[in-house]
């Protein structure tokens, strides 16, 4: 049990690592349809995109996981596992991803995606160094950045709510 709990982040990146790894194997499987226009972006090609991006950043956790571990001493080991995790955080982040979810298609994406990255920012910044005004703006350009970027770019069709 003590072992488990020193190599508990690794475990965690190595579950993380085959997810990606499972993910990317369901990616494959996509039928591919082309778009209506003259694009030779298909059905697939986003997830097979995020499948490979998931399975690279996982890879470097992993690695980043094994050099901390060789750099840590004994005595910082009993330290981390002594640290609880922030449950709070981590409730309001999956609430917040539901919210976001079942309102994507109703609201629209321009809305919902500069709320949902707002909240996320205030979620997962530490209080003493939230900066309402940045956090607002940051999550403004960001998904108008986003939705011309899938829209005009790669001429996708995002949910448009009730901007219609």
């Amino acid at each position: 049990m003590e072992k488990l709990k020193k190599n508990k982040p690794l475990v965690g990146a190595l579950f993380l690592l085959v997810l990606a790894i499972l993910y990317l194997l369901g990616a494959n499987t996509i039928h591919i349809y082309k778009g209506a226009g003259a694009s030779s972006v298909g059905s697939a090609f986003y997830p097979r995109v995020l499948g490979w991006l998931l399975l690279g950043l996982c890879s470097i956790q992993v690695f980043t996981v094994l050099k901390q571990m060789k750099a840590k001493t004994v005595e910082e080991n009993e330290e981390a596992s002594e640290n609880l995790p922030n449950y709070i955080t981590i409730l309001l982040t999956i609430v917040s991803t539901g919210v976001y979810i079942a309102l994507l298609e109703p609201i629209g994406f321009l809305i919902m995606s500069a709320l949902y990255v707002f909240a996320l920012i205030l979620i997962l910044s530490p209080k003493k160094k939230r900066k309402l005004v940045f956090a607002a703006l940051l999550s403004l350009t960001s998904s108008i950045i986003i939705y011309f970027l899938f829209v005009k770019g790669f001429s996708l069709v995002l949910p448009s709510g009730i901007l219609g």
